[in-house]
């Protein structure tokens, strides 16, 4: 402790390591947030060398509870009636043990009686043998409970006498109002303080002081700490003046201070901005230190940073390439520096689409970080992270999950269950189990991250936005989809405001959302949502494949460049991965199903076979992945007739679907509303209708009585009605389905074409030719104006929201 440098403001490097023996820590060390002092000790000034502060105890507040590991003794204030002559002991490490054995420590212990109390200075004496390295440590005393107490503080010894600051009610108000003190308000008091002294020093040392430049530079970066960038910024913005004033514009201190400032303004979500200054922190430290240094390579890293949010990936990857060089040239291909430019690299990669390569370099900066470090560090667990979504992007979801539950245990270790790399790390771990199909494990995850990085983060941060997008992914897989959409409008809302509305990020959660209101019905909110991403995504063809611009284009009904773009897509993917990876098993639905649109389904048929063979053997046959490809390849077969095909699709893909989602699910009304039609194809008309009955009483429940979804099953009802030659009932089942669609899609529409052509049949049986007629033409009418459009009475396909709606992970 330096009496220049008050506690409650500085400290000197303070370790605290629990248990210590020898050179073992069998709890590690525990970082210290802050250190309080009495204001009593802080001003205190010693007199002569027997004098000493009576005040002299602090409180250290760690960054975990590392108390659960090694257990808790009370902290008590002890009456004078109860302390006369009562035993007390103390734990330290008295230097005279390990004279000449530097850096080796042993804890030593003592018990004695306590021999008087000075009730002036508040402080106890006891006779105790204690040497120098035992002053601090806690007096400890046990109650007839067997319970253990602190009741002081140890601070001298005069040979065999001891001296404790005593535990009164006042010193343990203090040290409670301490701990009651908001963490955030005392962060913040400490630095309000700090900025007093800075001010304090300019008024002294002038405006221009180099000394409260620095100064000023690391204040805003403990702001920042704090999620507070506007002071983080405007704090780095003063210090960068005094810096260019001083130095000039082109010194390496300038360099530091508009590194640091770029990034405040990234924090703010001024990408550009923060681009803009990176280049000119780069250029002062080429031409300072040259083009191979490592200060030069640490300004690249940032810059990559840089890019990769305005969206410029390549640029992203080529920033990081060149640190990497330089760092590998400089320190060695094994040093633990590479590490973190690794990580940043294979991110890089990560998005650009080349998981394999993000794959290896995390690999390679996991076995360099676990020799450095050791097993269960957090730096092990930000890699582990990585590494599993990597392994998550190629498709092996089941080692992804198993990475990242290895990283949630170290995280939940050494940083706690509410610290924010948790909460990144159960988002992860969410996905993973979301993408196994675990979609209520996923939710859970999901909404535990949510609340951790509200607190941390603020509520609009990218990272609330990332996770509440895949909490609303959630939702959606659950047939949840006003949930779905309320979180993804609020993923977006924040995306829109961090990124800018013409980024690809904003673009992938414009495209969700309109997805969500289509399943929702609302199709003219869905066409708005997805015309708006399909204008960035034009743009930004470079960044992203074609996969997700091709499915937006299929939602808005036009499928033969839905057809065009997924083609092309393909044909990336199965040049990148190989014919038979999952990503390609995606693309081969959903191109299959803009062929079925089209008109060929026996292009369609062919194709989902061979995305059906794929995720059967990547997921497995009972997987809910798989049963949307049987489900959309069992309506493949009844639009070429072959309804025997389509009833044992069908049927498989009912029997996997109601063990994964139960028998409500919006998905099983779809597989429930298809396997009506195929038995209604075989002449049974009583299963038709029954299936029908219960797909209705789904959708119903789920979307509501209006819902396009319900429409389509009161068409196929209405059509089963009709063979089993109830036409009162088939017609009034029309006419419901009729309205719904007129009020939905429109009076125009195919849709509503299909459900006039059904009710023509109706009226002709029931002897209302006219009606007929007028049916018949209305349908004929529309058919000439939409020729092309897909005409399917079998009510819509569905889609897995990882198929329909590009995500962050999927470029």
């Amino acid at each position: 402790y330096d009496n220049n440098k008050p506690v409650k403001r500085k400290h000197a490097n303070v370790k605290f390591i629990p248990g210590l023996n020898g050179s073992e820590a069998p709890f590690g060390e525990v970082e210290i947030e802050e250190i309080y002092a009495p204001d009593a000790f802080v001003s205190y000034i010693e007199k002569n060398a027997e004098d000493f502060c009576t005040e002299d105890y602090a409180l250290l507040m760690l960054k975990r509870p590392v108390g659960l590991e090694t257990g808790y003794f009370g902290l008590h204030v002890a009456e004078k009636h109860i302390l006369e002559k009562k035993t007390v002991s103390i734990v330290g490490y008295p230097g005279d043990k390990v004279a000449g054995k530097e850096g080796v420590f042993e804890p030593w212990g003592e018990k004695n009686k306590i021999t008087g109390i000075n009730y002036a200075r508040c402080v106890i004496q006891y006779h105790l043998n204690a040497a120098s390295g035992q002053n601090g440590t806690g007096v400890v005393y046990e109650d007839d409970k067997g319970q253990h107490y602190v009741i002081g503080v140890h601070l001298v010894g005069n040979g065999r006498e001891n001296t404790a600051c005593w535990i009164t009610k006042e010193r343990f108000d203090q040290m409670y109002a301490w701990i009651k003190n908001p963490r955030r308000q005392r962060q913040e008091q400490v630095l309000e303080a700090l900025l007093d002294d800075i001010i304090a020093q300019q008024v002294q040392k002038g405006k221009t002081d180099p000394d409260s430049a620095t100064k000023l530079r690391d204040l805003g970066i403990a702001w920042g700490s704090l999620g507070n960038y506007e002071k983080k910024k405007d704090l780095l913005t003063r210090a960068l003046e005094i810096f260019e004033k001083h130095y000039g514009a082109d010194h390496p201190e300038t360099g530091v201070a508009l590194t640091y400032l770029a990034n405040a303004w990234g924090s703010l979500g001024f990408h550009e901005k923060r681009k803009d200054l990176l280049h000119q922190a780069v250029e002062i430290n080429e031409k300072h230190f040259g083009k191979d240094h490592p200060q030069t390579s640490i300004t690249l890293t940032h810059l990559g940073s840089a890019y990769g949010s305005v969206g410029k990936y390549q640029k992203e990857q080529e920033c990081l390439a060149r640190a990497l060089e330089i760092q590998e040239k400089y320190y060695g291909k094994g040093h633990i520096e590479t590490a973190a430019t690794l990580d940043g690299l294979g991110n890089a990669y990560g998005d650009l689409g080349d998981y394999e390569t993000k794959k290896n370099l995390l690999t390679r900066s996991l076995e360099i970080k676990e020799k450095h470090y050791g097993a269960d560090h957090p730096e092990i667990a930000i890699t582990l992270s990585g590494l599993g979504n990597a392994w998550g992007d190629l498709g092996n979801y089941e080692k992804q999950r198993d990475l990242l539950s290895r990283a949630l245990e170290i995280h939940e270790k050494h940083c706690g269950k509410d610290h924010p790399q948790t909460g990144n790390t159960l988002n992860g771990l969410g996905n993973a189990y979301g993408s196994l199909g675990d979609y209520e494990k996923q939710k859970e995850l999901m909404t535990r991250a949510l609340a951790i990085n509200e607190k941390h983060y603020g509520k609009e941060h990218p990272q609330t936005s990332t996770t509440l997008n895949g909490l609303g992914n959630a939702y959606g897989s659950l047939g949840d989809y006003e949930k779905q959409k309320d979180y993804l409008t609020l993923a977006l809302e924040i995306d829109e405001r961090y990124y800018g509305k013409g980024h690809p990020k904003t673009a992938i959660k414009l495209a969700g959302v309109g997805n969500a209101w289509g399943a929702l019905g609302n199709y003219e909110k869905q066409k708005d949502y997805l015309s708006q991403a399909l204008m960035i995504f034009e743009k930004h063809l470079a960044e992203i494949t074609c996969n997700g611009l091709g499915n937006a284009w299929g939602a808005l009904g036009n499928y033969e460049k839905q057809k065009d773009y997924l083609t092309y897509a393909l044909e990336i993917f199965e040049k990148h991965y190989g014919k038979d990876h999952i990503d390609s098993a995606i693309t081969l639905t959903n191109l299959g199903n803009a062929w079925g649109y089209l008109g060929n389904n026996e292009k369609k048929k062919d194709l989902l076979t061979r995305a059906l063979d794929i995720k059967a053997k990547h997921y497995g046959k009972r997987h809910p992945e798989t049963c949307i490809t049987l489900t959309n390849l069992g309506f493949a077969w009844g639009s070429l007739g072959n309804y025997e095909k389509q009833k044992d699709f069908l049927l498989y893909a009912l029997e996997i679907n109601e063990k994964h989602y139960g028998s409500d699910h919006p998905q099983t009304g779809v597989i429930l509303d298809g396997l009506g039609v195929a038995y209604g194809a075989l002449g049974k008309f009583d299963k038709q209708r029954d299936l029908l009955i219960r797909a209705l009483d789904i959708f119903e429940k789920r979307y509501g009585k209006d819902h396009p979804e319900t429409a389509i099953t009161l068409t196929n009802l209405g059509n089963a009605w009709g063979d089993l030659g109830d036409y009162e009932k088939q017609k009034n089942t029309l006419l419901r389905a009729l309205e719904i669609k007129e009020k939905r899609y429109g009076k125009d529409h195919m849709e509503t074409a299909i459900t006039l052509t059904n009710l023509s049949k109706a009226w002709g049986k029931l002897g209302e030719i006219d009606k007929k007629k007028e049916c018949l033409r209305r349908a004929q009418e529309i058919q000439a104006k939409s020729a092309g459009q897909r005409q399917n009475t079998q009510g819509q396909v569905q889609y897995s929201q990882g198929q329909t709606v590009p995500t962050e992970g999927t470029k």
